[in-house]
Formats: structure tokens, C-alpha cells, sequence
């Protein structure tokens, strides 16, 4: 496992991640003396879609065609660069949590953590589909589908929104619902689309086997007696 994590880390590292990366950072520090008039959630927010989008060209796998024949599954691979990728996204984000609090004292770290999760999660969810369709640098393509399910969700209204400008109140709180349910419909997505696929193979043919030997024999033996 140890070898994989360390083989999976060029692929990571030489992509767009660590632009997407710098560039939450650049947000969190240019944004530092405004984020105590009220604009400390709103940073977090715009911290998370960055991240979100950088922890999607996780799923870019250039070599794949080539170690699909090898011993490692393509969730291993998948996960693998995921784990290298939340090495980093997950201190940046911490930091910029600690930036956030240290200016405006009731910035909702929880709600605004959840939101995160859910949106590297739907973004890992898109990326893993079309990853199991046969691109093997579906991060591109996946921040798309990212922001346009995004835009879904903004034109919903105020009745079924995930956004709400007021972090406080119930509908902040039903806001965080829907995220929770975005969030383990994502994982649900992602777990499926990350499944080998001998697992999808019927295994009626294997089972069925077996029993037309066996009846071949006795039919067999029957002609052999008479």
C-alpha cells in the first residue's frame, strides 16, 4: 500500500492540482482583512469549490490502460491518488478555517466542513463515473459537471437551496440536510462507479456449469447401460 500511495503521488502532483491548490491559498491570504466584515463564510465557501475541484484531477489516470492489466484495481489506483491529494487539501483547509475564526469568531466551521466534504465528494462522484465510462483524464470534464450541478442546485430557490446566505436558523439548518443528503448519494455514486468489473459479470453461466457436466455424465452412464 505504501508503494502505491508513493507511486501515486507524481501522477498528482504533476497535474492541475497544485495550481488549484495555490489558488485557495491565494484566496484565504488576498481575502484576510476583509473576511472580518462578514465575508469570512463566503471565503470558506469559495476555499471548498477550489478544493473541491482540485481533489477531481485525482481521478485523471493517463497510464490506466496500461496498469488495468497489472495487480492493482482501479479503486486502489483511484483511491491512492485521493489519499495523496487529501494530504494537502486537508491542511489548507484547516488553515483556512483557522484564518476564518481568527477573524470573525462565529464563522460555522461544522456547516461550512460538511459543504466541503459534499462538494469534493460530488466532484469525486462525476469524476469516478466517467473515469468507469473509459476516459482516463476525466478531471476536466468532471469540474464541469461539478459547477454545472452547482448551478442546478443555485436556481432551485430559496424553498429546496442549498445556499443560504444566513448562516444561522433553520434554514441554514435544512440547508445542511440537503447537503448531508448530497453527500451520501455522491459516496453511493462514487461506490458504484468504482467497482470492479468482474463484479458486474453474471455469475449464471459459472453456476450453470456444473450441473450440465454433471447431467452430460448421467445421460452418459444411461447409454453405457443399455
Amino acid at each position: 500500500m505504501i508503494a502505491l500511495l508513493a507511486a501515486s503521488r507524481l501522477p498528482v502532483l504533476r497535474g492541475p492540482f497544485p495550481g488549484l491548490v495555490a489558488a485557495s491559498v491565494v484566496l484565504v491570504v488576498v481575502t484576510v482583512p476583509v473576511q472580518d466584515d462578514g465575508h469570512a463564510t463566503s471565503v470558506l465557501q469559495g476555499v471548498a469549490l477550489l478544493l473541491a475541484a482540485a481533489l477531481t484531477t485525482t481521478a485523471d489516470d493517463p497510464a490506466g490502460e496500461v496498469l488495468a492489466a497489472g495487480p492493482r484495481t482501479l479503486r486502489a489506483r483511484f483511491l491512492a491518488r485521493v489519499c495523496v491529494a487529501l494530504a494537502v487539501a486537508v491542511p489548507v483547509w484547516l488553515g483556512a478555517v483557522a484564518v476564518a475564526r481568527w477573524r470573525l469568531e462565529p464563522t460555522p466551521v461544522a456547516g461550512l466542513s460538511l459543504q466541503a466534504v459534499a462538494l469534493a465528494a460530488l466532484g469525486l462522484a462525476v469524476a469516478g463515473v466517467l473515469r468507469r465510462r473509459g476516459s482516463t483524464s476525466p478531471s476536466w470534464l468532471a469540474m464541469t459537471g461539478l459547477l454545472g450541478i452547482l448551478l442546478v442546485l443555485y436556481s432551485l430557490g430559496r424553498t429546496y437551496s442549498v445556499f443560504v446566505a444566513q448562516p444561522w436558523g433553520p434554514p441554514w439548518e435544512a440547508s445542511l440536510l440537503r447537503w448531508a443528503a448530497l453527500l451520501v448519494l455522491a459516496l453511493a455514486v462514487l461506490a458504484l462507479a468504482l467497482r470492479d468489473p468482474w463484479q458486474d459479470r453474471p455469475r449464471h453461466p459459472a453456476a450453470a456449469r456444473p450441473v450440465s457436466v454433471a447431467a452430460s455424465r448421467r445421460e452418459h452412464q444411461a447409454h453405457a447401460v443399455r
